[in-house]
This record gives structure tokens, sequence and C-alpha cells, in this order.
């Protein structure tokens, strides 16, 4: 029985990226329902993905790989063919739209170098080689490289599982302290690895694992005890607490006092707020829901079942939205054209998601 949380999650997840990166390319924030806003704290969309990446390839690859890792093998080396073809195509499509719209002087936005790009055929050797790679566009290449490190990580979680996620936390909490004593070893994010993948692998290979056991049936309908519960709550009520304090004060210094926050390294803290919210998800759903079944759900559900696609298109769609609202001066605007970005994607999904279904009854 697939187990649709994934799904519905992964697509949350991924209409939330839509939307937050709109807000933040045009600096233009509202009050949206996305993960940030419906359940603030210190994770957000981006860390759900990528657990919820690992986690569907634990699935797509755990027994499979064991199996036949041949197969297996030429099947992710297919889907990371795939995933640096789309990501070449999001950044020519985002630096079109930007020459369309913008002329010198060029505005400064929070993305990276798009003026060189536009004026210097040169550069785009460095996003060939993943060398530069514009903020907000740098998901597709931590995918890349971790799903390159899924058939070494499938075959130690196969034999030495907790030796292998030992491993896995030693590199993270390595890299993670090194980014603190010597900022230099992690590149700068405004151009490349905004998720560095030395210590994001940590919540992709944990994924893996809980998708590997799920694939042989383990774990299926798992519900975290209660003390487990308990902590989650709290850590969600204080993150919370404190996000609608500084919401409300206007104080952001208030963040200085919550120790490793930094989300370029996913330090400790987002991680911690990231598995509460998945306690308090598991323990209070199970795959067999019937909400599951409905029409909502069923909007997100599409969407996570056609990732690849659904996230290049709403890259794509969210510069388009702060483009044009920059171009415009008009925050009505973003809003108008991020709520269309929002269902275009959506009914994207479900077209897909219909014309798989056809080819499958012609078959």
């Amino acid at each position: 029985m697939r187990d649709l949380r994934i799904d519905l999650l992964r697509g949350y997840a991924l209409l939330s990226i839509l939307v937050n990166h709109a807000q933040q390319l045009a600096g233009m924030y509202y009050f949206a329902p996305t993960i940030k806003h419906l359940f603030p704290g210190f994770s957000d969309s981006a860390e759900m993905f990528v657990f919820l990446s690992g986690l569907s390839s634990g699935l797509a690859y755990g027994r499979r790989f064991q199996s036949d890792p041949v197969n297996s093998m030429h099947k992710i080396l297919n889907r990371i063919g795939a995933l640096y073809v789309m990501h070449l195509l999001s950044i020519a499509v985002i630096v079109v739209l930007y020459g369309l719209f913008f002329h010198n002087p060029f505005p400064s936005l929070p993305v990276g170098d798009l003026e060189s790009l536009l004026v210097s055929p040169r550069a785009w050797l460095g996003v060939l080689l993943l060398q530069i790679q514009p903020n907000y566009t740098n998901i597709l290449p931590l995918y890349m490289v971790l799903l390159a490190l899924t058939p070494l990580a499938l075959l130690l979680l196969q034999n030495r599982p907790g030796l292998a996620l030992l491993g896995s936390a030693l590199v993270y909490l390595g890299f993670a302290l090194a980014d603190r004593l010597e900022p230099d070893v992690v590149p700068s994010p405004l151009n490349r690895w905004s998720f560095y993948p030395g210590c994001w692998q940590f919540l992709f290979f944990l994924g893996l694992w809980f998708g590997q056991q799920k694939a042989h049936g383990r774990w299926n309908n798992w519900k975290p005890p209660g003390f487990l519960t308990l902590i989650a709550w709290i850590v969600i009520s204080a993150s919370v607490g404190l996000r609608l304090l500084i919401w409300r004060s206007g104080d952001y210094s208030l963040l200085d006092w919550i120790p490793w926050n930094r989300k370029q390294t996913m330090e400790p803290t987002l991680v911690i707020h990231f598995l509460s919210l998945m306690i308090l998800i598991l323990r209070y759903s199970s795959p067999a829901s019937d909400w599951l079944q409905g029409r909502i759900a069923g909007l997100f559900i599409a969407v996570g079942q056609k990732s690849l696609e659904c996230f290049v298109v709403g890259t794509v769609l969210s510069f388009l939205a702060a483009f044009a609202a920059l171009s415009d001066h008009s925050r009505v605007l973003h809003v108008i054209l991020n709520i269309a970005s929002v269902i275009a994607v959506t009914l994207m999904a479900h077209l897909l998601a219909r014309h798989a279904r056809n080819v499958a009854v012609s078959r």
C-alpha cells in the first residue's frame, strides 16, 4: 500500500517553496499557508523536501538495490541526468526572464550574479560544472550529489545501518563545526551550495534509511512513543512562541539567543525542530487515514507525485512573479501571480497524472 502521506507532504513542501521563494526574491512578505507560516520555527519546506526525497529514494531503490544493484544504479544515473538537464533548463529560462524584465541598471537581487550569465557566455561554463548556482535554484544540484552517493549509502545501510548513520552524523557535525571555526570551509551561499551537501546529506540519508525500512515492510505503522511526542510538542510550542514573539515585536535579535541555527549547514537547532515536526505527523496520522482520499489532499498528492516537473516549473514561476512585481513595483501583482503560480503547478500535476493513467490503460 502506497503511503500517500509522503506524496502529500512533498507536494505541500514544493508549493511552500514556490511561495516562499517568490516572497524572498521580491522582498515582499505576507501571510501564506506555507510550512513557514503554519508551523513557524527554524526548519521549513527545504528540510522536509530533502528528507522526503531520501525517503522516496529508499522506497524506490531499497529492495531493488539488494536484488539487482546494476539496474538500480542505472536508474539512479538516469534520474541524475534528468535532474541535471532540468536544472540547466530552469536557469536558462530564469536568465532570459531577467533580461526581459530588467535593463541597465540591473536591480540587486538575493540570487547571485544573473547579469554575468546574461552578458557573458563564458560564465555558463561555471553553471555547467555546478560551480555557479544562482540562489533559489540550487536544491537540484544538492539532490544530484545526494543521489550519486545513494548506492554507497544503501550498501552501508543494508549491512551496517547503525555505523552508516553514525558516520553520516559525524560528517554532518564535522562540517557544521568547521564552518563555525573556519568560515571559508563552506563556500558563500550566494552563488553556490545554499544547502551544503556535507551537512544536508545527514537528513537525506536519515530519510533513505527510513524509506529502506518501509520498503522491507518495517515501521509502516510505527507511532512515536509518548515521551518522544511530549518532547516534540515542547520543541514545536517553544519555536512557535519565539517566532510569534519576533513577528510581533520586530526584534530579530532574539534569534541570536538561539544557538546553532544556520540554514546553509543545517545546524542542529533546525534538525531538532524538523524531527519534532515529523514525530507529531507520524503520531497523529496513518497511511490509512480517510482524509488522504479527499479532494484537498489529492491536490497536494498529485504535486508530490510529479515532484521534479512541479519543482522546476514552480521555481521558474517564483522568479517570474518576483520579476514582474519588482518591475511594476506592485505588491498586489505579486500576490496575484503567487496564487496563479500555485494553481498552475497544481493543474499541471493533475494533467500529468491523468496522462500517465491514460498511457497505463492503453498498454
